[in-house]
């Protein structure tokens, strides 16, 4: 069978491999040989032309070639097995994915994750040290306000796993073999990572059409919304792979998936309204003038 125009790519093939030859030729002339040790990411950016009203929506990207294996750098954040050891957490957490996956990577429990990444520099160290982050889905609400900024504006902040769930292993797989995209709703780009710069072109232009599609067929007021596409890495400029000048009238429009989530807002403002305690107001008493105040 072949592709429906729901699961084409909207982009040349064409294009987009000209597009990577011409970065990774720009990052083969500028970079440095130490640089280029590190494999530096390339990423997809999208900006919109209009920003949509839903805030932080999730996609996440089926790659046909990982951009993450056993052999990266894996860390992940689990809950306590005891609230004051935290080599029992670890040590409980290291036998469970030996047991199923055959290796070990780097567990950090939240009682570590409180006391021993307190400062700005351990953060940033953490943040550096790691390809990947994952947490476990029952902490995963206290991970953020604990590892800092640097998680988000390098886009490693970590991808919540089930690690209670008989299927680890296909639990564990699957999110490597998955990119996530974050439409914030806040500004008008939104970043992709698709692969790293020592691939070979052909993976990096399979992945990038992969997240094309994706992105087709999840942008919040469809492709027409799409104002430009580029790539880069972390680093390198940014090279058009796609561009649209117009406006098309259709993308003023709120969409379906828009208007829901601000009636789901609405809802919920209501029912914290509705129980949240009242606030009397002081009522202002008149001061009576006395005979003073009166002759003045």
């Amino acid at each position: 069978m072949g592709e429906t125009q729901e699961d084409a790519c909207p982009i040349s093939k064409s294009q987009i491999e000209s597009s990577v030859s011409a970065l990774l030729k720009i990052i083969k002339e500028t970079s440095k040989e130490s640089l280029l040790s590190t494999q530096p990411r390339i990423n997809l950016m999208i900006t919109a032309h209009k920003i949509p009203s839903k805030k932080q929506k999730k996609v996440l990207i089926k790659l046909p070639h990982p951009i993450f294996t056993t052999k990266s750098e894996i860390c992940i954040f689990t809950k306590d097995a005891d609230k004051k050891d935290v080599e029992v957490s670890e040590d409980k957490y290291k036998e469970v994915f030996q047991s199923a996956l055959g290796f070990q990577p780097k567990i950090i429990p939240l009682l570590s994750l409180r006391k021993d990444y307190k400062s700005y520099e351990a953060k940033l160290s953490l943040c550096d040290s790691y390809d990947l982050f994952l947490a476990d889905d029952t902490i995963m609400k206290y991970v953020p306000a604990r590892i800092g900024k640097h998680f988000f504006l390098k886009k490693k902040q970590p991808m919540q796993i089930n690690l209670k769930t008989k299927y680890l292993k296909e639990e564990f797989f699957n999110k490597l073999s998955v990119t996530r995209w974050i439409q914030s709703g806040r500004g008008n780009c939104s970043m992709i990572h698709t692969a790293y710069i020592n691939f070979p072109v052909e993976h990096i232009v399979n992945n990038i059409e992969a997240c094309l599609t994706k992105v087709a067929s999840d942008m919040i007021r469809g492709w027409e919304n799409v104002r430009s596409v580029h790539i880069k890495t972390d680093d390198s400029i940014s090279l058009p792979v796609y561009l649209s000048k117009e406006c098309p009238k259709d993308v003023e429009l709120k969409d379906q998936e828009e208007v829901n989530y601000i009636k789901e807002k609405q809802a919920k403002r209501k029912r914290t309204d509705m129980y949240a305690p009242k606030v009397m107001k002081k009522r202002r008493v008149r001061k009576p003038q006395t005979r003073a105040s009166v002759k003045s």
